[in-house]
């Protein structure tokens, strides 16, 4: 759809399709995922309280501060959330109808110009892997992983509380636990490729 010709035509078709919520009428999804969300926040801020916690008992010393990751990832890092951010907003405004036609329009164009930046990131971020050095921490090792998870997942439930150390602590030879590992892999490899291919279908149906 283009932004400049089209962004009345949208509006107008997506007052047709797309209920107006309000507070008298919450839809059950709706109230599920705001309720997973803030649920997600709160373990979140649990962990990093905790974390925090267990790095001021741990700190014996004063010395130099490493960096896991290169100032070129912690970029790419921020891009994507910043990236992530954007598009969420647009996508969720333009599709409540939150906004008129002329705001649509200029969402719309964000909304594709974001889809973009995005996807050029995932391919230098795959690029990079595929040729560089950083590869290898999502390359899974499948013997002994059962029982590595297991003991990741007793320190996250557990241990992390009692103020226990970590049980893979991370280094530059080895940045992610078990869990991480799958969890990036999937996040990565499958998911982010799955939500730029619909995206890209969406716009060249």
């Amino acid at each position: 759809m283009n932004p400049s010709q089209h962004a009345e035509q949208f509006q107008s078709q997506l007052a047709n399709y797309v209920p107006q919520f309000t507070p008298q009428f919450w839809p059950v999804w709706l109230i599920i995922a705001g309720l997973l969300l803030v649920g997600m926040w709160l373990v979140l801020g649990l962990h990093a309280l905790l974390r925090a916690r267990g790095v001021k008992k741990s700190a014996t010393d004063h010395g130099e501060k490493i960096y896991l990751y290169s100032k070129a990832v912690r970029l790419w890092h921020w891009s994507n959330a910043l990236l992530f951010v954007l598009l969420l907003a647009s996508g969720l405004i333009n599709h409540f109808a939150l906004v008129g036609a002329t705001a649509v329009k200029s969402l719309v164009a964000v909304h594709e110009v974001c889809g973009f930046l995005l996807l050029a990131c995932w391919l230098g971020f795959v690029l990079i892997n595929a040729v560089g050095g950083n590869g290898h921490h999502y390359r899974i090792r499948r013997q002994g992983w059962l029982e590595r998870a297991a003991k990741q997942t007793r320190f996250y439930l557990f241990g992390i509380m009692q103020g226990e150390e970590h049980p893979f602590p991370a280094t530059t030879q080895s940045k992610f636990n078990p869990l991480q590992q799958v969890a990036y892999l999937g996040v990565m490899y499958g998911l982010l490729p799955l939500l730029l291919l619909t995206g890209l279908l969406c716009l060249y149906p």
